[in-house]
């Protein structure tokens, strides 16, 4: 089956695909950080642009409408909440 590639979509993804996001630091400002994602080992464009380069704020402003609410969406009790955070800062020996 021939992948058809339109804009910033490709359809139909083919079973075991492989979807990297990289982070990568401007070389010439260095506060400033680019994403770039990787699909089935080629690049894609992103961020509704003919450029395989987005810039990290945009990219997340964009991501955060697809991002699903956890414990909403798997009728979890409001004490699970913050449970990924107490995990994350817990310091491990």
């Amino acid at each position: 089956m021939e992948q058809k590639v339109t804009g910033n979509c490709a359809v139909p993804i083919p079973f075991a695909s492989n979807l990297f996001f990289e982070l990568h630091q401007d070389d010439k400002n260095t506060s400033q950080y680019f994403v770039k994602v990787r699909y089935n080992g080629n690049y894609f464009n992103l961020c509704d642009k003919n450029s395989t380069e987005c810039p990290f704020e945009e990219f997340a402003q964009k991501s955060r409408s697809y991002l699903l609410d956890f414990n909403k969406e798997c009728g979890n009790k409001q004490e699970f909440e913050n449970y990924e955070l107490q995990a994350s800062t817990t310091k491990h020996k």
